[in-house]
């Protein structure tokens, strides 16, 4: 499966504010990501590793992660993590609900989180104690994945170094690829009774 749509239409269209322009490359995105056989195979990470590869592109960033919830709604776990400075995917890591039950809250709200400052904003006071630090995490962008019209966790964009002011076209890009990721956990939790028939029910 090959993450393809028009990049530079829908960029620009974002960057202008121009919504209606944005839904064909957004349509032709989620179209490529149904014809992927591995989803019918209830496979999910394929995607997903391309997705997240395309969005650090665009978005500019050194990390970028799908992080999905589990049946009990108490753990985060990474099923990708691609690091744009290494050119390598890998598992990310699980962050529970004990761990930073502030943030778990604010994931609930099912909104886009986005904080120029990790370090020093309240919303991510809980990561910042370790979790951040350890990658030189700075500024991130938390997009809700839905899976079913629910929650079932985030696409979160990470800017390592100096803190970053998000821009509202950055926003609706990373929102466009949750919504993306969604659709393929979606699609490989329709064709599987095991591992992803447990994550986000």
């Amino acid at each position: 499966m090959t993450v393809s749509f028009d990049e530079e239409t829908f960029v620009a269209a974002a960057q202008a504010g121009d919504f209606r322009r944005v839904l064909e490359p957004k349509a032709q995105l989620i179209e490529a990501i149904r014809a992927s056989p591995r989803l019918r195979e209830g496979e999910p990470r394929e995607v997903l590793r391309e997705l997240s590869k395309t969005a650090a592109r665009l978005l500019g960033v050194a990390r970028v992660g799908t992080w999905v919830l589990d049946a009990t709604r108490s753990k985060l776990t990474c099923l990708d993590l691609f690091n744009a400075n290494t050119g390598r995917h890998s598992p990310g890591g699980v962050l529970t609900r004990a761990e930073a039950p502030q943030y778990f809250a604010l994931t609930m709200q099912a909104e886009v989180v986005a904080v120029d400052d990790a370090l020093t904003d309240g919303r991510t006071a809980e990561l910042a104690r370790a979790y951040l630090p350890s990658y030189g995490v700075r500024a991130l962008i938390d997009c809700p994945v839905f899976v079913e019209r629910r929650i079932a966790g985030v696409l979160r964009a990470e800017h390592l170094g100096e803190p970053r002011r998000w821009q509202g076209w950055e926003r609706l890009l990373g929102s466009t690829f949750a919504e993306c990721a969604g659709v393929a956990i979606g699609l490989a939790r329709a064709a599987s009774s095991g591992t992803w028939r447990q994550l986000a029910d």
